[in-house]
């Protein structure tokens, strides 16, 4: 995961360095449930997201970090289970303190979840959302031109330039038909760091496969035609 997702960070710690938009990084994590997929990304994030070292040394505010926000993506079946994962291995009490906010805590366009979504953009942490959610959050981004302060909050947020790693949980349900709105909307991502869980996908659909492959590392596989 570390290779796939974040193997250009040790250039990144010495200068800084511009990366083109073909330049999607990141990974698929497949394994049968209860083999440690969430474990091993709140480790991986925790790292990126704390780790004293992980900084820019040339970019102004200095010590600006490398990683700062995390968009986690899933099922709603799904959303308690990594709140209490993340009770169990993030602690209020842990210096560096990493916030983990839930997006499905505010009602849709409230100024609740507009405060909230501001503070994970400001301070940065850990987003959690379920798929619905982030996708009603996401709905009109897209066509809009005429955005007022939610709207344009939003877009940056989640779209463009959007957070700085994106994990998808069950990732398959999200991508499989791309003409759905959620898919539009992972798609539009600027967001070049992608890690995908799922449970065993060659076995399943070779075509949820291919457009799991194909969102974390645009064109890898060429066309399905």
């Amino acid at each position: 995961m570390w290779d796939k997702v974040c193997g250009d960070i040790p250039s990144l710690v010495e200068q800084t360095q511009e990366k083109s938009a073909n330049e999607v990084q990141g990974c698929i994590l497949a394994h049968n449930m209860g083999l440690g997929k969430s474990l091993q990304v709140i480790a991986l994030v925790h790292m990126l997201l704390t780790h004293p070292l992980l900084i820019h040394k040339e970019v102004k505010p200095s010590r600006q970090r490398i990683i700062n926000r995390a968009l986690l993506i899933v099922p709603v079946n799904t959303l308690e289970n990594w709140k209490t994962e993340f009770n169990i291995w993030v602690h209020e009490k842990d210096v560096p303190k990493l916030n983990v906010f839930s997006l499905n805590d505010c009602p849709a366009n409230s100024i609740g979840r507009y405060k909230l979504v501001e503070k994970w953009s400001g301070e940065g942490g850990i987003l959690l959302s379920s798929v619905d959610t982030f996708r009603c959050a996401c709905k009109g981004l897209l066509a809009s031109n005429n955005e007022g302060s939610m709207e344009k909050l939003y877009k940056n947020a989640f779209l463009s330039p959007g957070p700085d790693i994106v994990i998808l949980d069950e990732a398959h349900l999200m991508l499989k038909n791309s003409k759905s709105e959620i898919s539009k909307a992972l798609s539009a991502m600027a967001t070049m760091r992608r890690i995908l869980l799922t449970g065993t996908p060659m076995q399943n659909n070779i075509l949820e496969y291919y457009q799991m492959a194909n969102w974390t590392s645009p064109g890898c596989l060429g066309t399905h035609e």
